[in-house]
């Protein structure tokens, strides 16, 4: 499932009093420092896959 938020949405939510007075639970203060984080994380494992053909059912998904 994909939720796509503005990055105006994010910035209104980063200006909201109560995340204003906990500056040390984020580490950035705008959509734009998010989204830069974001992509600057290394990615995930390949997939790997391997194909079972079964002797009994060879013709099976």
């Amino acid at each position: 499932m994909s939720v796509h938020i503005s990055q105006a949405v994010i910035d209104h939510f980063l200006k909201l009093n109560w995340v204003c007075k906990h500056p040390d639970i984020l580490s950035f203060t705008s959509a734009k420092e998010l989204h830069e984080k974001v992509h600057s994380m290394p990615g995930g494992p390949p997939w790997l896959s391997a194909k079972i053909i079964l002797k009994d059912a060879p013709d099976e998904p």
